[in-house]
C-alpha cells in the first residue's frame, strides 16, 4: 500500500520530475524519472490524485493515467507560478504543482479528448495557411506598388487582376519581375486551395458532432466557430454556468478595485484572439461585431 495522497508531475520530453505528498501533505519523495519509467511507476501506484501542469503532452498523459484508475487534475500554468519557492527548477516546479492543486478555489483545465485535439489540429493548420495567404498577398501587392501598380486590399480583387497584370505586354514590369510574381501567384493559389480543403474537413467533422450541430443553431455561428469552441471547451461541463464560460472567453471586463475605490473595468482582448482567426465568412462577422461591442 502506498501512503501517497497526491502525486505532482512536472512534464517534459525525456525527464519527468515526480513529487508525492503523504496524508499530512508533506513531501514523501521528489525524484526524477525517465519517460520509459514514468508509465511503469504510475502503474505500480494505488489509484490516487495526480496533478500536472496544463502544458504540452498533458492531455496524453492525463488520458493514460486516467485509464490506470488515477484521478487527474490539470493546473493552468499561470496558477502554478505563484507557488514556486526559491529558484525555478524541476524539483520546485513539481512541489508548486502539488501546492496549487491543494488550493480550495483552484480552477482546473479539462482533459481534451482525441476528437477535440483532432479538431484543434485542423484549426491550427488552417490558421497557419490563412496567415501565409495574407502574407503572400501583402508581399505581391507591395512588390507591384514599387512598379507603380496599386491593387485594392481585397484578396479576390488581387486574384482577379494579377493574371492580367503579369500577362500584359507593356514595359512596366521586367521579365524577371513577371517570373517572380508568377511564382508567388501560384503559391498563393495553392495556399487558398489548402484552406478550402481544411474548411471542407471542418464541415465534415461538424456534421458528425452533436455539440457542433447545437452551436450552429445560434445566429451567426457557423462550422468554423462551433468547431473552434468545441475544440477548446468540449461539452462545457467544466463551467458551472454560462457566465463562467463568458468570463473565460473574455466577454466580461477585468475588474481592478482597491480599498473602497470605484472598481476599474478594463476590456479584455481574449475574445478577439479566440474568434478573429476563425472569422472569414460574411455570415460569421456578426459575432465578431457583438464581441467587439462587449469588450471595447
Amino acid at each position: 500500500m502506498n501512503n501517497n495522497s497526491l502525486i505532482g508531475i512536472d512534464l517534459a520530453k525525456s525527464y519527468f520530475q515526480v513529487c508525492a505528498l503523504n496524508q499530512a501533505n508533506k513531501v514523501n519523495f521528489n525524484k526524477q524519472l525517465t519517460r520509459n519509467k514514468l508509465a511503469l511507476f504510475m502503474q505500480q501506484q494505488d489509484p490516487t490524485l495526480v496533478a500536472m501542469e496544463a502544458c504540452s503532452s498533458s492531455n496524453y498523459w492525463a488520458r493514460k493515467f486516467e485509464a490506470m484508475g488515477h484521478i487527474i487534475k490539470l493546473v493552468p500554468a499561470q496558477h502554478v507560478k505563484p507557488f514556486v519557492k526559491g529558484n525555478k527548477n524541476d524539483r520546485n516546479d513539481a512541489v508548486a504543482i502539488c501546492e496549487a492543486t491543494l488550493r480550495p478555489n483552484m480552477n482546473f483545465a479539462s482533459i481534451k479528448t482525441h476528437e477535440q485535439q483532432d479538431m484543434q489540429m485542423l484549426h491550427r493548420m488552417r490558421q497557419l495557411y490563412v496567415k501565409q495567404s495574407t502574407s503572400l498577398a501583402n508581399q505581391i501587392r507591395g512588390y507591384l506598388s514599387e512598379y507603380g501598380i496599386v491593387i485594392q486590399k481585397q484578396l479576390p480583387r488581387l486574384l482577379k487582376e494579377l493574371p492580367q497584370i503579369v500577362s500584359d505586354e507593356n514595359k512596366i514590369l521586367t521579365p524577371l519581375c513577371k517570373e517572380l510574381i508568377t511564382v508567388q501567384h501560384r503559391t498563393l493559389l495553392d495556399t487558398r486551395k489548402k484552406i478550402e480543403l481544411f474548411n471542407q474537413k471542418i464541415k465534415t467533422a461538424n456534421n458528425q458532432n452533436e455539440y457542433c450541430k447545437r452551436l450552429q443553431t445560434l445566429p451567426g455561428v457557423g462550422p468554423i466557430i462551433s468547431s473552434a469552441i468545441f475544440a477548446a471547451v468540449g461539452n462545457g461541463s467544466q463551467f458551472r454556468k454560462g457566465r463562467q464560460m463568458s468570463a473565460w472567453i473574455g466577454l466580461t471586463p477585468l475588474t481592478l478595485a482597491r480599498a473602497g475605490k470605484i472598481p476599474m473595468l478594463i476590456p479584455q482582448k481574449k475574445a478577439i484572439i479566440i474568434y478573429e482567426p476563425c472569422l472569414y465568412t460574411v455570415h460569421e462577422l456578426w459575432l465578431l461585431g457583438v464581441v467587439r461591442k462587449r469588450i471595447l
